[in-house]
């Protein structure tokens, strides 16, 4: 799904963009949603500047990760999972905001240019990493998966 506006009066403009994806996933366990949004404002406060305000953000909750398959179980079926993969429910999560400012302001043959960011990201991965070697010796890499 993806929805697109734009527009521009008296000096000022706008550009909306707003898309979904879905999808079950080819595999087992392969499911995702993606949320992405876009927005822009630009103004021309007066002749000599410009001013643009953007926001985006990405929200891709719970996507999930199949894991790679050797080839064997592949040619027996192309669509399942790694056992490890249901055994940690091997997913990623985000979710990023960024907040923007432009302003240009032209100064005879030179332009003056500022611009602001902020923003905050988070991003939360389980991998399927063992608690345990095959040997049975404890593995001090794992953290429950968590990253």
């Amino acid at each position: 799904n993806h929805l697109t506006a734009e527009g521009a009066a008296n000096g000022a403009g706008f550009v909306l963009d707003a898309s979904r994806m879905d999808t079950d996933g080819y595999r087992d366990h392969s499911s995702a949603r993606r949320d992405q949004t876009f927005a822009k404002l630009n103004v021309q406060p007066d002749d000599d500047s410009k001013l643009a305000l953007i926001y985006s953000s990405l929200e891709q909750n719970g996507t999930q990760d199949p894991l790679g398959q050797t080839w064997e179980a592949y040619k027996a079926d192309p669509r399942s999972v790694a056992p490890a993969a249901l055994q940690y429910n091997t997913r990623k999560s985000i979710d990023h905001q960024q907040l923007g400012k432009n302003y240009e302001r032209y100064i005879g043959d030179a332009t003056l240019q500022v611009n602001a960011y902020t923003g905050r990201r988070s991003v939360i991965q389980y991998l399927s990493i063992p608690d345990k070697f095959a040997s049975g010796a404890p593995n001090p890499a794992n953290a429950r998966g968590g990253v």
